[in-house]
Formats: C-alpha cells, structure tokens, sequence
C-alpha cells in the first residue's frame, strides 16, 4: 500500500467519524443505541489498525481512541 491509499482510507474513515459525531441531536431509543455500541467500538479499533499501518510506513499519525478519529502530523511524501 502507498502513503497515498492508506492517506486516502485515513480521510474516508474520518469523514465517517466526523459523520457520527453530528448525530448528538437525534433521538435514539436506548435498545439501539445499546445495540449500535459494537460499532463505536469497531470504528475506533478501524482508526487503531490505520494508524498502526501509517505508523509503520514512517506516518506520525495518532488516533483519538474516544472518537476513532485519526491525526496525521508532518509532512508526508506521497507515492511511497
């Protein structure tokens, strides 16, 4: 994978972070919002394995493990 791709997926996946977050003035029924916990949780360990991969290609990316979003710092030279 290039710096470009996983950059890209990066981008993807906060947009849909970003996505979830504007959702605080929708009610939800506690069921399901209990129901929809596992994916809070798979969108946070998504944002851990991306910046595991951006770290070991040499990105200093950091990911906020409450949210999911991740953090790229730096300049970054694509096409590697």
């Amino acid at each position: 994978m290039t710096n470009e791709t996983l950059l890209d997926l990066i981008a993807k996946h906060n947009a849909a972070v970003t996505f979830f977050s504007t959702l605080d003035d929708v009610v939800i029924p506690l069921t399901a919002l209990l129901r929809m916990m596992p994916l809070a949780d798979k969108q946070t360990a998504l944002g851990r394995a991306l910046t595991k991969e951006a770290r070991e290609m040499g990105i200093d990316a950091k990911c906020n493990m409450q949210s999911g979003e991740i953090t790229v710092y730096g300049d970054i030279v694509a096409g590697e």
